[in-house]
């Protein structure tokens, strides 16, 4: 058994046989209460090359007289031998018969015979972290009483505690991180939140392990040694420097230093046995009683660190990280506008780091807190405990408080935006993933989940704190902090199991993985504290088998990082090799390999990531295809104070990025009659204008040049041909004489309704407001980014055969299909259209007082429904103005219409996507025989029942029957239209756009 235990071992770890073979202690520790023997000193070495057994022993003894020794071999929890012995008949050993009390300082070497070294087996000198141990029982001579027993762990010197292991992993850890960080800057954001996930998932398992290794457990030495090689993730590395700061600033502020190091040549340290509370003198050479310690403090001494210096060097390699990362950005920025002023920099090269490069250090600052945040609740916690002196226990205080508050706010602000987004927009994916800037700064604590498992931050962190409260709460009490691990781990893997929160299969199963390993590990941790009184052989069996998995897992997860993190850096396009996570944030996350995007959400995700990549041609959606071609939408906007032409410019083109369609041209289909946007990139218009007037020389907005501000406004032409050719956006920025500034918006109507219209004019405020009085400086992003494509504009695309028949069913109440198919002849010369009789604008002001006596004018005397003051007012226009053209008209004329139209706003029915920006109205009407003499408020219940039509179903009928019509061409509009024939539309009040 004890033959093939060792054999595996070393198969599986290899060392150098180069090396010096010798077996060696170097501490001796009772083994029973009241012992008459224990040593300060016990340093002995076997060296079978030389024969030589070299002793430099300070023993204290409180035992006289003649006395017999017992000696028995461990390894591994098996006894390997026994032999019994008499100093009185040793020639070597005559000085201890009969033993005397005092100290007994022993300091020479013993040769030993052939046949004696022959005893031990060869692989006893190679096996890694050799689990052997000597006991000796001394009994009296005369009456058999047992006197004293003693024991001293035996090594070979042969380790997998490596350095070599601990800086590759922590470098592969770092390349990973690294790799992330240059995908997401090159724009590569499925292989950036990959690569991340996948290496923070390898550096919590690191993590993990080193948090056995620091549990107050007497561990195997092979599973001590193992879990040392990750103390790295937990900050506890030795820089000679740091402590002797770290000595200072202890003194300096009250403390006691520890002095085990320095005095390792005068007294004994065992990192195995028994427990005792640490004081900051247990290092002196004059006490009887052998140093031990236990978890952290272990740790700390095998790495070279004194027990008092663990804190503060945790401490500063955490802020000296901090420090570095925050340098490393700067300079890297600066590198970064280096090339670019020397034009070796592409435009679209790490462009949102370069854009917006203090909220990308934010992030990382972030990501470097959320790493730290393990490491720093085990020492800061473990500093109450210990407390090495009152300003470390002040600054553990005032890092765990710092912590906690930023986290919890992160955690708050991330829930309080995902229920935003759930309560708005149906889904928590848009708001935290299509804006950047929040997602740059904190999606550390979610991107790795499915968005609708965001909330799983803040079990994890519960998590984390937990574990590193038992480990550094429980230095006194290991079985405790097994038990507690079991528990925690326990519950973790059952609901990452249940939830399966993470953003795919590959990394849930990655996640899963882990939590098994770590829960392997605490329940070896529970085998190690002997709770279940087990033979020696299977806690010695169990740390073999800890170490073995542990390590073909490292090795499995290590190369997986490694060979993920060279992929992203080498690959011309690594988000191919990754399947889009279907939680919607596919169509918000930037990306530079997006595919063709044929949904809303992908249409909204374009807009939100500040891309340009859409389908060119660009179709329209089918509430876009039936406005009139001629009818643009023009606002005037007068401001007292001057706007910047050259900022506005800017702000212009960065708008363009979330609206890319304006810069086309509209195209109509000769085969469907589809409305279109083609040559996207050609451009929109800015017109610079001056007005020699002031302009509070105009009293009236009627007043204002060229009719009612016409002239504030480019040009337009509303023939066919110039539809199709001019631009589809302008702008004209007037200024006046007094420096204020007219900015006069266009926009064709087939592109936008009124809502749509206004959204686009505060997009262009708040990118006007974004940029810095720097000539330099760029517009930031859009806190909240429009939605682009069509309502079900999808289905123009692509609509199944069974779904375009079941649309064509559908008869709408508003259109209806004109037989007479459309001619496709050549297309006609170019015509001139004359320019039609202006249309002037009057302004009527109601009173308060009036517009109260008109709606109770137009309430039903019955006590019917509520009447708001658009139906009141609509059926007083309506009939008053009818009234007044049967005035004037001539017996013999025509009769006039009776019907009525006006647009409904139908976003709150259909509930297209956030911020929708294309047309999404529609116009009912209605026509009554007795419009002059009806009373009013029947004519107002008439326009109450017309603005709730049609229904949200019968809406969605209607839009999916325009998709599937085979020639848009031919749709009619059943408005009778005609003379005397009235439209009413109300415009929603606006802000005031401030520039």
């Amino acid at each position: 058994m004890f033959s093939w235990l060792v054999a595996l071992v070393v198969a599986a770890f290899p060392l150098s046989a180069a090396a010096e073979q010798l077996i060696k202690s170097n501490s001796l520790n009772p083994c029973m209460a009241n012992s008459g023997l224990s040593a300060t000193l016990f340093n002995v070495v076997f060296t079978p090359a030389n024969r030589s057994l070299a002793f430099n022993i300070v023993g204290v003894s409180d035992i006289s007289g003649n006395v017999t020794a017992e000696l028995d071999v461990y390894a591994y929890g098996l006894e390997i031998f026994t032999y019994n012995l008499n100093p009185c008949e040793n020639e070597d050993l005559k000085s201890l018969c009969p033993m005397n009390t005092g100290q007994i300082p022993i300091d020479s070497n013993a040769p030993l015979d052939e046949d004696t070294v022959s005893q031990v087996p060869g692989i006893a000198y190679t096996v890694p972290d050799l689990d052997g141990l000597v006991q000796i029982r001394l009994s009296d001579a005369e009456s058999g009483k047992l006197r004293a027993c003693v024991e001293a762990d035996l090594s070979n010197g042969k380790t997998v505690y490596q350095k070599a292991a601990a800086w590759t992993s922590a470098i592969i850890v770092g390349s990973g991180l690294t790799a992330s960080a240059i995908a997401s800057g090159l724009g590569h954001s499925y292989t950036a939140t990959h690569v991340a996930t996948s290496t923070m998932s390898l550096f919590g398992y690191f993590q993990s392990q080193a948090y056995i290794g620091m549990a107050a457990v007497d561990l195997p030495p092979i599973a001590a040694s193992w879990t040392q090689n990750f103390q790295w993730s937990m900050g506890i590395i030795r820089v000679g420097s740091f402590q002797t700061l770290a000595t200072w600033y202890q003194r300096a502020t009250g403390g006691t230093a520890s002095t085990l190091l320095s005095n390792l040549g005068t007294a004994s340290v065992d990192v195995q046995r028994k427990l005792f509370k640490r004081t900051n003198n247990a290092g002196s050479s004059d006490t009887s009683n052998t140093v031990t310690l236990r978890g952290i403090e272990r740790v700390g001494f095998r790495a070279g660190i004194e027990p008092t210096n663990i804190f503060l060097t945790g401490y500063i390699i955490f802020i000296i990280f901090f420090l570095s990362v925050t340098l490393a950005v700067c300079l890297f920025r600066a590198m970064l506008q280096g090339l670019a002023k020397k034009g070796k920099l592409k435009d679209n090269q790490f462009q949102e780091f370069r854009e917006r490069w203090s909220t990308v250090l934010k992030g990382i600052l972030f990501r470097i807190t959320l790493i730290g945040f393990p490491q720093m609740v085990v020492l800061c916690f473990w500093e109450l405990w210990a407390r090495d002196s009152s300003a470390e226990v002040v600054l553990a205080v005032f890092t765990l408080v710092a912590m906690f508050c930023i986290l919890a706010r992160a955690c708050f602000g991330i829930i309080q935006v995902a229920k935003t987004s759930k309560e708005l927009h149906h889904t928590p994916a848009y708001l935290l993933f299509s804006n950047a800037v929040f997602l740059q700064k904190w999606g550390a604590l979610y991107s790795q989940f499915r968005a609708k498992a965001y909330f799983f931050m803040v079990p994890i962190l519960v998590f984390s704190l937990a574990k590193g409260m038992f480990i550094a709460l429980g230095q006194d009490h290991g079985k405790v902090q097994a038990i507690g691990l079991l528990i925690l781990e326990l519950g973790f893997l059952v609901v990452i199991c249940i939830l399966r929160p993470y953003m795919n299969k590959k990394i849930n199963a990655l996640n899963i993985s882990i939590a098994v390993f770590n829960l392997l590990g605490a329940i070896f941790l529970l085998i190690f504290t002997e709770i279940f009184n087990q033979p020696g052989i299977v806690t010695g069996v169990s740390g073999v088998v800890f170490f073995i998995y542990n390590a073909a897992a490292s090795m499995v997860l290590l190369i997986m990082v490694l060979l993920t993190s060279f992929m992203a850096i080498i690959s011309k396009n690594p988000d191919e090799r990754y399947h889009p996570i279907r939680d919607d944030r596919a169509s918000f996350m930037k990306s530079n390999s997006q595919n063709q995007l044929t949904t809303e959400l992908d249409a909204l995700g374009v807009t939100a990531r500040n891309e340009t990549t859409i389908p060119s041609p660009f179709k329209l959606g089918p509430l876009d295809q039936l406005v009139n071609l001629s009818v643009p939408i023009a606002v005037v906007f007068t401001y007292k104070s001057g706007i910047a032409v050259e900022r506005l410019q800017r702000a212009l083109a960065r708008l363009l990025d979330y609206y890319p369609h304006l810069t086309g041209r509209l195209r109509i289909s000769e085969e469907d009659g589809t409305r279109e946007m083609t040559a996207l990139g050609s451009g929109a218009e800015l017109l610079v204008a001056e007005c020699t007037s002031r302009l509070d020389a105009f009293s009236s907005p009627v007043d204002l040049p060229g009719r009612g501000g016409n002239a504030l406004c480019a040009p337009f032409d509303p023939s066919l041909e110039a539809v199709c050719r001019d631009p589809q956006f302008t702008i004209q920025h007037t200024r006046f004489a007094c420096g204020a500034v007219a900015l006069g918006v266009r926009l064709h109507h087939t592109l936008c309704d009124s809502d749509g219209f206004f959204q686009l004019v505060r997009d262009l405020a708040e990118l006007y407001r974004s940029i810095g009085p720097d000539p330099d400086s760029t517009p930031g992003a859009l806190a909240h980014p429009p939605c682009i494509r069509g309502y079900l504009s999808e289905l123009l695309y692509d609509m199944p055969p069974d779904d375009r028949k079941a649309a064509l069913e559908y008869q709408p109440s508003l259109f209806h299909v004109d037989p007479t198919p459309v001619a496709t002849a050549a297309p006609a010369p170019p015509t001139t259209i004359p320019t039609p009789p202006p249309v002037v604008g009057r302004i009527i002001r109601i009173t308060g007082a009036e517009l109260a006596a008109l709606k109770a004018h137009a309430t039903n005397p019955n006590g019917a429904s509520w009447i708001s003051t658009f139906d009141a007012l609509a059926a007083h226009l309506w009939q008053t103005l009818y009234r007044a053209r049967l005035q004037l008209r001539a017996a013999t004329s025509p009769p006039l219409s009776t019907a009525f139209l006006t647009s409904v706003n139908h976003r709150a029915r259909l509930a297209p996507p956030p911020r929708h920006f294309p047309n999404c109205l529609f116009t009912p009407y209605c026509t009554t025989a007795d419009l002059a003499t009806a009373p009013l408020w029947q004519l107002a219940q008439t326009m109450h029942a017309l603005t709730r039509t049609p229904s949200a179903a019968a809406a969605t009928a209607t839009v999916r029957w325009i998709a599937a019509q085979p020639d848009k061409r031919r749709i009619r509009w059943g408005f009778p239209g005609g003379e005397g024939a009235f439209m009413f539309s109300a415009w929603s009040k606006f802000d005031a756009y401030h520039f």
